[in-house]
């Protein structure tokens, strides 16, 4: 079972003992842990798990901080919506609507992770049946943000 956090120490013992490549894992949840990772233990590569879920953009944030330095902003909750709404079309399409929307429901619930209003809207996300459900909450969680803006 995942018990965070990860011991840094053990990868950067394991690194300064082994010759061959290792890869560092756990708690990367941001470009600038995955940049920690990398500092601190001296692994040759990186893996991302659990901080990817809901967020696929964290690789390219990752990648823009490691390669140029540059720190790139989480997209906007539109931009999260709509990433959510074509991974979950693609989930449908590969596993069928019924067993597709069923695991939308967790996967909803990591893209809507620190969206102001999420509890309630994890509610809805738990009844999720249709790809029209789904569109109609994701339009409901920007409506709200922008709503919460103003």
């Amino acid at each position: 079972m995942y018990a965070p956090p990860v011991d840094l120490d053990i990868i950067r013992m394991v690194k300064e003992t082994i010759k061959i490549p290792v890869i560092g894992n756990g708690d990367i949840t941001d470009a600038k842990s995955a940049e920690y990772m990398y500092k601190y233990t001296g692994c040759d590569h990186i893996m991302a798990g659990r901080g990817a879920l809901g967020a696929p953009w964290l690789f390219s944030q990752i990648n823009a901080l490691l390669t140029a330095g540059e720190t790139l902003p989480d997209p906007p909750i539109e931009e999260r919506m709509r990433v959510m709404v074509k991974h979950i079309e693609k989930l449908c399409e590969y596993k069928g609507d019924y067993v597709g929307m069923r695991e939308a429901r967790k996967h909803a619930g990591w893209y809507i992770k620190g969206v102001r209003g999420a509890a309630s809207f994890r509610r809805e996300i738990g009844a999720l049946e249709s790809m029209e459900q789904l569109r109609a909450l994701a339009e409901k969680v920007v409506q709200s943000a922008a709503d919460s803006q103003a």
